[in-house]
């Protein structure tokens, strides 16, 4: 079809790292009747692990037209679809009781170890827009657009949102009364209205309680220590808390 043109772009953000550290223990030093002890008596190691992945495809269908020479129109329909893993993971161990032992899991299981990392849950991301441009006479300009954009992030009910936009522009510098004139070569009015939206107004599962364990209080009479636990976020189920939709006013003025 004469004017119609389809487009598929993939794409993808890798990021894989993995670092492996052994600091081998160093005996004391002895010079004479003088014993010099070091800071690295006790061999330790570090393994720490990073998997950050980003999928992206997005499909569009683009169809151009110039009606009785005047009418030009464009109409754009697409869908696009993100899926996002984060997972950063650190280990370390200290204590090894030889030196040619250099793996993590080598490591003795005791009080010196720490454990450290952030594994986030999938994100995904989903679009459907569609755009309409007109324009006569290459004077009057016309805009619409459509987007219905989801993220998982947000809570139940709440993870779509509709977001409209609007613009009309003049090109003033093709009127009869400009054309020619040698100071001005492009002058255009535009304004504009729309609704945006943030897909990172909220993290994860942030609709939902948070409690944390393991907290101490004391309890009873004598004010006996007691495990408990507390929460340290309120749920939180306003709409608010899904894409933002702040109005936004576009007028401007290009001259050149």
């Amino acid at each position: 079809m004469k004017g119609l043109r389809l487009r598929t772009n993939v794409g993808a953000d890798l990021i894989f790292d993995n670092f492996n550290a052994f600091r081998p223990s160093v005996p004391e030093l002895k010079v004479g009747t003088e014993t010099y002890s070091t800071r690295y008596n006790l061999a330790g190691a570090t393994a720490t692990s990073a998997y950050n992945t980003s999928y992206l495809i997005e499909n569009t269908a683009t169809y151009d037209h110039l009606f009785a020479d005047k009418h030009q129109v464009t109409l754009l329909a697409g869908q696009s679809a993100q899926i996002i893993d984060r997972q950063n993971v650190e280990a370390y161990r200290t204590g090894y009781l030889r030196n040619d032992l250099q793996v993590i899991n080598s490591g003795p299981v005791n009080g010196q170890l720490a454990n450290a990392g952030n594994i986030e849950p999938r994100a995904k991301l989903a679009s459907y827009f569609g755009r309409l441009n007109y324009e006569f006479a290459g004077k009057y300009l016309f805009s619409a657009i459509a987007r219905y954009d989801g993220v998982s992030n947000f809570q139940p009910g709440e993870k779509f949102g509709f977001f409209p936009g609007v613009s009309a522009g003049w090109r003033i510098s093709e009127e009869e009364f400009l054309k020619g004139n040698t100071t001005i070569s492009n002058l255009k009015l535009r304004a504009g209205y729309g609704k945006v939206g943030n897909p990172n107004n909220a993290g994860r599962f942030a609709y939902l309680f948070a409690i944390n364990s393991g907290i101490q209080y004391p309890f009873g009479p004598n004010g006996t220590i007691q495990q408990g636990a507390a929460p340290t976020r309120l749920q939180n189920t306003e709409p608010a808390l899904g894409d933002q939709q702040p109005n936004q006013h576009r007028p401007g003025l290009w001259l050149s």
